[in-house]
């Protein structure tokens, strides 16, 4: 099993979306998690203008812990799991799925790839949130999990 450290997971699955969000026209309109400042309330975007922009968290939940006894050096392998939220949000009353269907443009970056050796992507759901301030919100959401040696 390949080893991977917390960064290089984050860093693919931002990749993934990075690249598929790119080919929609919109790539410079993601919130990527911690960086540029953030709206002053939950409705407003941080973008002007209505089109279509998303944001972007990774949640790291709590995995099996040590799952194998230490090999020969003293390592040990410990399971690490989370899940990607993508929040798409498209201009409120244009009707579903859209056109494009943006939601489905995150959900094929990840269901079925293979992005990183040793990265499981074990479901990508998508769920319709609803109205949002001035926006339509719908939800992607990827787990994950993978091994990392210590």
């Amino acid at each position: 099993t390949m080893s991977l450290t917390r960064t290089q997971v984050i860093d693919a699955l931002q990749g993934a979306l990075k690249t598929a969000w790119d080919s929609t026209g919109f790539g410079e309109r993601v919130k990527w998690e911690n960086v540029g400042a953030s709206p002053t309330t939950a409705d407003a975007a941080p973008f002007t203008g209505n089109d279509p922009w998303l944001r972007s968290t990774v949640r790291h939940s709590v995995g099996l812990g040590k799952i194998s006894l230490s090999n020969a050096e003293g390592g040990s392998r410990w399971d690490r799991r989370g899940v990607m939220i993508v929040q798409v949000f498209t201009t409120k009353g244009t009707g579903l799925p859209g056109t494009p269907d943006l939601p489905k443009v995150v959900q094929e970056a990840f269901e079925g790839q293979s992005l990183l050796s040793g990265l499981v992507l074990r479901t990508v759901d998508v769920q319709e949130i609803g109205e949002s301030g001035n926006w339509y919100q719908t939800n992607v959401s990827i787990t994950f999990e993978y091994d990392e040696l210590k």
